[in-house]
């Protein structure tokens, strides 16, 4: 005995194969993660993405968390913003973490800031 299947069997048996291939298709391919993680084409992270372009910034040293160590203040002539970074040591290598609670702290300026 033979049963055919009706074209639109055919069509629902094909329609939820594709589905499930693709719900676990997609499990795989991402990584579920709170905090965004933006990489370069060699796969290295880059830490400060978010930062922003800079065009014509001024650039003054300051320390911003008093711990002994000097930070660096951006200020960006184009739009006149206040850019802040807080200096880490890791593995005897400096290096700016983007802090922008400190931005606050600063008054607004037109086209020059610099801090002595």
């Amino acid at each position: 005995m033979v049963f055919y299947k009706s074209t639109s069997m055919k069509k629902v048996t094909i329609l939820s194969s594709l589905l499930c291939f693709a719900l676990f298709a997609n499990a795989q391919l991402f990584e579920i993660s709170s905090d965004p993680v933006f990489r370069d084409q060699n796969g290295n992270v880059l830490k400060l993405a978010l930062s922003g372009g800079l065009n014509q910034p001024q650039f003054s040293n300051f320390d911003f968390n008093k711990d002994g160590k000097q930070d660096l203040f951006v200020f960006e002539r184009t739009g006149n913003k206040v850019l802040t970074f807080v200096s880490e040591t890791a593995n005897g290598v400096i290096q700016y973490r983007y802090e922008p609670a400190y931005e606050d702290f600063f008054p607004t300026a037109k086209e020059f800031m610099m801090l002595k």
